[in-house]
Parts: structure tokens; sequence; C-alpha cells
């Protein structure tokens, strides 16, 4: 597995990060030998608004991040969604089943307040979870792009939390980028469990919080468990 990711590192973990102002550069390396069979390693620029309709500018503050799947980090399925009427009567018609990179705060007992989470969230209709074949068929190698919203099925949303503020993708213009899905797998479960699938993703994203700042998520690489999902209250036939 070391080898898998190292050589995906290769690829795409070689960028420099110039500024339009000035000829100085900054480069960040990350260095990840991840020894759990989850991970998630990626490069935070700061930014006090868009980076993108400026073009390349130096941020405020830049950091690599490795994680795996030790405490504090746990690395989790998670998911969003109901499929039908929810809290005050809201119509969620989607299921977005995620991989949650989620950092604990060690000064507070054992896995109970967040010090930041990164989330890897699929926005597909409800039907598409009804069998374990369209299950499966959601997650294929290949390139895939950003929702702009809960409705745009088939495309991804990239969210982060720090500091008590919620940065995301969601409706923010991702100029050139994609998610790309490799290294995929798929679990049947048929016992009282639910079908899976693990599967590596790469990606770049700008988010964006309510406070006008933006995070830009440079050669993220995560892997992690995707699992299917259902209705409140609803139980698929299989």
């Amino acid at each position: 597995m070391k080898n898998q990711y190292l050589h995906l590192v290769s690829l795409v973990l070689m960028f420099v990060f110039s500024s339009c102002e000035d000829d100085n550069s900054t480069e960040v390396v990350l260095s990840c030998e991840p020894t759990t069979g989850y991970f998630g390693s990626f490069i935070l620029n700061y930014f006090s608004g868009n980076p993108v309709p400026s073009g390349f500018r130096n941020p405020n503050r830049q950091e690599a991040v490795c994680l795996e799947d030790i405490y504090p980090v746990q690395i989790a399925g998670t998911g969003t969604g109901n499929c039908g009427l929810g809290y005050e009567m809201n119509e969620n018609p989607f299921l977005g089943p995620a991989i949650s990179l989620q950092e604990y705060d060690i000064s507070n007992p054992e896995f109970s307040v967040f010090k930041r989470y990164l989330n890897v969230m699929g926005i597909f209709s409800c039907h598409d979870f009804s069998t374990r074949e369209s299950f499966f068929y959601l997650f294929q190698p290949g390139q895939y792009g950003f929702a702009s919203d809960n409705e745009d099925f088939g495309n991804f949303i990239i969210e982060f939390w720090e500091d008590g503020e919620l940065y995301s993708s969601r409706s923010v213009a991702q100029t050139g980028s994609a998610v790309i899905i490799t290294e995929v797998e798929y679990f049947p479960d048929f016992g009282e469990g639910s079908d899976s699938v693990e599967a590596t993703l790469i990606f770049d994203a700008v988010l964006q919080g309510l406070n006008g700042k933006h995070i830009q998520v440079k050669d993220a690489i995560v892997k992690g468990r995707f699992y299917r999902s259902s209705p409140w209250g609803y139980e698929w036939e299989d």
C-alpha cells in the first residue's frame, strides 16, 4: 500500500506556489508515509479572499497536513441527506456518503471535541442507493466534478471546519479542478452492516467560509470508505 501511495504522491505533489506580484515563490512539500489503511494528506493555503479570479497569490499561511487513522485522528465513513421531508419540512432529495478526516482536540476527553475536520462528500439521488449494484456504480474510477448544490448529482462537495468556521466548495468556481477516484474496491455486505466502497480520491479545491475568507486545499490524497445509506426509517430490500 505504501508503494502505491508514494507513486501517487510522485505524480501529483510537485507544485510550486507563485505570486503574480513578485518573483518570489514558496514551496510546500508533503512527506507522508502512512502506516494505516486509511489516511489523508494535503496542503492548506489560507487566503483573505478568493485566489482564483485574481490568479495565484501568496497565501497568508500554509500548512502541510498528514493524517493517519490513529487518535487524535479518526478517518470515518459518514454522510447526510434524508430523501424526504426533514428539519423544518425542508425537502432533501439526496443522500451524501462521505469520508470524514476528523482531528480531535487532545485537551478534551478522548473523541469528544473536534479540533478540525475535512469531509469529502458525494451528492447522489436517493434512487441510486436502491440496489447494491446502483450504489457501487456511483464510485467508478475516473474524474468527477464539484457540486454546486445538494441537487447537483454525481459530483462532490469538499468541506473543511476549523476554529468554528465551515469552509465549503459548494458554489465556488473550481477552475480546471476535478475529483479523481482511483484504487476502488467494492464490499457487499450480506449481514447486518452496510455495503461499502473503498477508494482513493485525489483533488484540489477552493473553499469559502461565511467570513469571506478562503482556503485552498492542494494536492489532496484521501483514502477511506463510503457506505451505502438509506432514508430515515427505511431499509432497502437487498
